[in-house]
């Protein structure tokens, strides 16, 4: 969080999608050809999100973790929907749907740090249904750099809304817990 992966991928996906029909998944879910971004699922993404925010705002983990895990079960679905509609040439995810649930697992069910890292991972890459990427980019950024690009991410987009929904802060976004992830 606040590494600048939602900013590089939209860079990314904006340079490619001159010469490619290119899809992004994850949340949110979008496809894009000659700098045309169509969004797509933006219901079920769009609920999903509601949820967190709302579980986030009351700072119920067990509700987030709930969150998170409907949406590691209905992402295949999702991606092999928009892959069948759209057929695109590049398909680009935001998070990696094995690694970003077996890390963010262990701050929302702390239990679940009893588990081994390979038996976590393991576990949710037995979700995976489109195989496994291709090629994998981590971007290491410092936590309080980090933390700083959130709290601007909140400021612009709560200056920028024009509904009445509070933009917040994930209960993991702040140094300490951005350093653990």
């Amino acid at each position: 969080d606040g590494a600048g992966k939602s900013t590089t991928i939209s860079d990314l996906v904006s340079s490619l999608s001159n010469d490619y029909s290119v899809a992004k998944v994850g949340r949110p879910i979008y496809v894009e050809q000659n700098q045309r971004r169509e969004y797509v699922h933006q219901n079920v993404v769009g609920f999903l999100d509601g949820l967190h925010s709302f579980f986030d705002m009351f700072s119920s983990r067990a509700g987030v973790l709930l969150v998170n895990s409907v949406n590691v079960a209905i992402q295949p679905s999702l991606e092999k929907k928009l892959i069948h509609e759209y057929s695109p040439d590049i398909i680009i995810a935001s998070r990696d749907m094995s690694i970003c649930p077996a890390v963010y697992i262990t701050y929302y069910f702390p239990s679940s740090k009893k588990i081994s890292t390979e038996l976590r991972l393991r576990i949710f890459h037995s979700f995976r249904k489109l195989g496994y990427p291709d090629q994998l980019f981590y971007l290491d950024v410092d936590p309080q750099t980090a933390n700083k690009r959130i709290t601007e991410r909140i400021r612009v987009e709560q200056e920028g809304s024009t509904t009445d929904r509070a933009k917040c802060r994930h209960m993991h976004e702040n140094p300490n817990n951005l350093s653990e992830l």
